[in-house]
């Protein structure tokens, strides 16, 4: 079954990815936490990390051609569980501080509506 447009084949193809990343199945275990790692050590922090620095923790790679496209995409590890998440913003018509901090409350609103792990 596919269900992605030929549009979005590279949204699709990032968050499997990163899911596939998350799961150990893209490499050995030790290799796995070096990329991991070298994720969560991204300089950049006023995406996704933007407002949650102090609940979760953020392995991400972000990405633009500002000002049209602004990206983040990554794994937020949080007390409900990791969370994989890709925001891809084209045609912005704002400011590239605009689309960051939307870009960190789509974050923040995730951890706060999944914060909680359910057993």
């Amino acid at each position: 079954m596919k269900w992605a447009s030929t549009r979005s084949e590279g949204f699709v193809s990032d968050v499997q990815s990163r899911d596939h990343l998350l799961r150990g199945e893209l490499a050995s275990a030790a290799t796995t936490e070096e990329m991991l790692d070298i994720l969560r050590g991204q300089f950049y922090d006023s995406r996704l990390p933007r407002f949650i620095k102090e609940q979760a923790l953020v392995a991400h790679k972000t990405g633009e051609a500002p000002p049209y496209v602004i990206n983040d995409t990554g794994i937020i590890f949080h007390e409900g569980g990791p969370t994989v998440v890709t925001v891809f913003v084209n045609q912005n018509q704002g400011t590239v501080l605009e689309v960051e901090e939307v870009i960190g409350q789509i974050a923040k609103d995730l951890v706060s509506a999944w914060g909680t792990r359910r057993d």
